[in-house]
């Protein structure tokens, strides 16, 4: 029994046998008792039937969920997970299973496969199991179905992450596409050029640079965060850099070329992604069990209204996409300008004729500045600066601006349908 303990502990600890031989010496001079890693192997079903064991009798008279998702991989890895509050309102979380099968399994094996877990295999009973969590994946999905006729208490409940993430990926920029292979692949990805990315590590310090992930749709949202806040001519002096060290040759090409030709564009796109930060910051929230559920059913209806705003194109929803617009608008005659009255609400106002005038940014100064018209006819001088800030400024034209809201209306088409 001292080498099965110790063996036990090894396997929680993740060591593999192959690795345990390593150990023996060590071990047995401290006085713990161990074998060889191949007669290690006969203690794994009497060690897995002791921690069944305990682990029913902690389910015992429990009101659980369980949590199910595979892998995508030939020979699928199926995963189940189960959580339940204690007696003293704690969330408890125990692994219930981990099953490899040759091959994948479609919606009605899987449903048995889980149905046979439950009941039979870990003895919880039917009235018990009150949710069932999933990603939105079909086949996940339509197993769940056949699950509720099953266990009749329980209730289907969506990840929200997994649909956050899912939001992200159709936020269609043409731009950033074009943009993300050649930066992946040269700077930002899983193997990049080791002296281009260095370069940019030292390019945005102190702000540290992300990693990036094929299944996490915010970690390229992160790495475009770090790009926009560096600043286009950041990126510009990066880019050029590439070119005098020469790092890269065909995604070199690639970026230059973005940079020179869609360098608008891309600064827009960017600017977009900055106004989505909430979904990422969303999705970091809603992760585990850090929210409780009132708090995660705000912050998805925060999303949802932010959504509404976005497809109704209402001012200053996307506020860094609006002062990219007005960065690059034309400033003359007949633009539309708004400001905001004390105890009158907004108002609606035309550029008339550039004038010069004394500043009031620059006191002594003689400045240039549009006259202004009201609906109401009342007028005022407004320098350059003012009206692209956005305080009291020109108001760009929507139709700039409809590909970006279009792109980013997926938040709420995706969410609506999904929370229904």
């Amino acid at each position: 029994m001292p080498t099965a303990r110790t063996h036990a502990q090894l396997l929680a600890s993740g060591t593999p046998l192959s690795v345990c031989d390593k150990f023996r010496p060590l071990l047995q001079r401290a006085g713990f008792a161990l074998t060889d890693s191949s007669h290690l192997k006969v203690f794994i079903p009497r060690i897995e039937e002791t921690e069944v064991k305990r682990l029913k009798k902690e389910l015992d008279g429990q009101y659980i969920s369980i949590s199910f998702d595979g892998t995508t991989r030939l020979g699928e890895a199926i995963c189940c997970t189960t959580r339940w509050c204690s007696a003293t309102f704690e969330l408890e979380k125990r692994l219930l299973d981990v099953t490899t099968v040759e091959k994948h399994v479609d919606h009605k094996g899987l449903a048995t496969h889980l149905a046979d877990l439950v009941q039979r295999r870990r003895g919880i009973a039917a009235s018990k199991m009150i949710g069932i969590t999933r990603d939105s994946a079909s086949t996940n999905g339509a197993a769940c179905g056949r699950l509720l006729g099953i266990f009749s208490n329980a209730v289907d409940l969506l990840c929200c992450c997994h649909t956050l993430n899912n939001m992200g990926e159709r936020i269609d920029l043409p731009t950033l596409r074009e943009f993300r292979t050649p930066w992946l692949e040269l700077v930002g990805g899983r193997n990049p050029h080791a002296g281009a990315k260095i370069l940019w590590k030292s390019a945005v310090a102190p702000a540290s640079v992300p990693g990036f992930s094929n299944v996490r749709w915010h970690s390229w949202a992160e790495i475009t965060f770090v790009i926009a806040e560096a600043g286009m001519p950041c990126l510009g002096d990066f880019i050029r850099k590439l070119n005098e060290y020469e790092y890269g040759s065909a995604t070199r090409a690639q970026l230059t070329n973005i940079y020179n030709t869609k360098s608008d564009r891309l600064r827009l796109e960017l600017a977009a992604m900055c106004d989505m930060r909430i979904l990422v910051r969303t999705t970091y929230e809603l992760e585990g069990d850090r929210l409780e559920i009132l708090l995660a059913y705000d912050r998805i209806q925060v999303l949802r209204s932010m959504g509404e705003s976005i497809k109704s194109m209402a001012d200053g929803v996307l506020p860094n996409v609006d002062a990219c617009l007005r960065y690059f608008m034309e400033l003359k005659r007949g633009v539309k300008i708004r400001k905001y009255f004390a105890d009158h609400g907004v108002c609606d106002g035309f550029l008339e004729t550039k004038e010069r005038v004394d500043s009031t940014l620059y006191p002594g100064q003689e400045r240039d500045a549009w006259l202004v018209t009201y609906e109401d006819g009342h007028q005022e001088h407004f320098e350059e600066e003012e009206l692209r800030s956005g305080k009291d400024g020109a108001t760009p034209a929507q139709g700039d601006g409809k590909p970006l809201y279009r792109a980013t209306t997926v938040v709420t088409t995706l969410l609506h349908w999904r929370m229904l």
